[in-house]
C-alpha cells in the first residue's frame, strides 16, 4: 500500500455515520449512509458522479471534450456531501442530462439514407 494509505482508510472508516430515515416500506429501521469528503474522494483517486457527489466540478467530457461532447450543452451535477444520497442524487441528474445529449444528437443526425450499401456475400 502507498505511503499514508493506511491513515486514509481509517479516516474513510470514521466517515460513516448512522441516519434514521424511513425505508421505502416505512419501517423506519436505521440505515447507514456513508459520506467521502472531496479531500478523501481526490486521495482515493475517485473519478464520476462519486467525485461530483463529494463536490468537485470535473467532468472529463468538458475538460478534455472527446467525440463530440464539446458540441452539447449540458450541465456537470454535483453534490455537497458526498453522502450516498448525494451519490444517488448525481447519477440521477447525470441520466437526465445523458438524455439532453442524446436529443441534440438526435437533433445533428444529417437527412439522408441511413443504411450502408454493402454487397450480398
Amino acid at each position: 500500500m502507498w505511503n499514508g494509505s493506511a491513515k486514509i482508510l481509517h479516516r474513510a472508516s470514521w466517515n460513516t455515520k448512522l441516519c434514521s430515515r424511513k425505508t421505502a416500506s416505512g419501517s423506519g429501521e436505521p440505515r447507514v449512509w456513508g459520506f467521502l469528503t472531496a479531500a478523501d474522494a481526490i486521495a482515493f483517486g475517485v473519478t464520476g458522479p462519486v467525485l461530483r457527489a463529494s463536490g468537485v466540478k470535473w467532468d472529463i467530457r468538458k475538460a478534455a471534450p472527446y467525440a463530440a461532447y464539446d458540441q452539447y450543452k449540458f450541465e456537470i451535477p454535483v453534490g455537497t456531501t458526498g453522502a450516498t444520497y448525494d451519490r444517488y442524487l448525481v447519477r440521477m441528474e447525470e441520466m437526465r442530462q445523458s438524455r439532453l445529449i442524446c436529443l441534440q444528437a438526435i437533433e445533428n443526425i444529417p437527412t439522408g439514407p441511413i443504411m450502408a450499401k454493402v454487397g450480398k456475400f
